[in-house]
């Protein structure tokens, strides 16, 4: 499984189910057998991806407590008439499963807006944990100076798959402005 596997603490276990690209069926069987072997009570898992199989493998687990994070929108379909029907019966599952989550978790309230208003997921099972970016300047710690008060630049780092969905050109030319008026900043990509 590679070598973050192999780095783990030895009392961390690590299942790994082997899935294939798109929907995979035998992944709700194989989740529920862990599950219930495992004597899981609580399953987070991320992304649209797997939301329909953690649902189903839930289900016949028997009981564990399902709680769904959405980082983003669906990757788009095409707009011929198969893309738009796979998108329909695919919300309409969604909507059909979300039942069995406790919660539904977003990144944003946009996403939050997205997953009520466009894929049709009950607003009361929806909430929002934004991700953690502090909400205003941050206070320097006494100890350490700032890399621009010892006479530097401010580093700016963003870590991220290197797809169109992380809207990277958007962060380019926000940059591009911050450098005309800050020189000595620096961004640092890493994807």
């Amino acid at each position: 499984v590679g070598q973050l596997a192999r780095d783990l603490d030895p009392a961390i276990r690590l299942h790994c189910l082997g899935g294939i690209e798109g929907n995979d069926l035998r992944l709700p069987f194989r989740l529920a057998a862990i599950l219930r072997r495992e004597g899981v009570e609580v399953v987070h898992s991320h992304n649209w991806s797997l939301f329909l199989e953690v649902a189903v493998g839930g289900w016949w687990a028997h009981g564990p407590a399902l709680v769904h994070t959405v980082h983003g929108p669906y990757l788009s379909h095409t707009p011929s008439w198969r893309g738009v029907l796979k998108r329909g019966l695919r919300h309409r599952l969604e909507r059909g499963v979300a039942s069995r989550f406790r919660r539904i978790v977003t990144v944003s309230d946009a996403i939050a807006r997205y997953v009520v208003g466009e894929v049709g997921l009950p607003v009361g099972k929806v909430v929002t944990v934004h991700n953690g970016i502090p909400d205003g300047p941050v206070a320097a710690s006494r100890s350490h100076r700032t890399a621009s008060e010892a006479g530097g630049g401010v580093t700016f780092i963003t870590t991220g798959r290197l797809a169109a969905i992380k809207n990277h050109g958007l962060l380019l030319r926000a940059f591009a402005r911050v450098a005309l008026a800050a020189p000595g900043a620096r961004l640092v990509v890493v994807g």
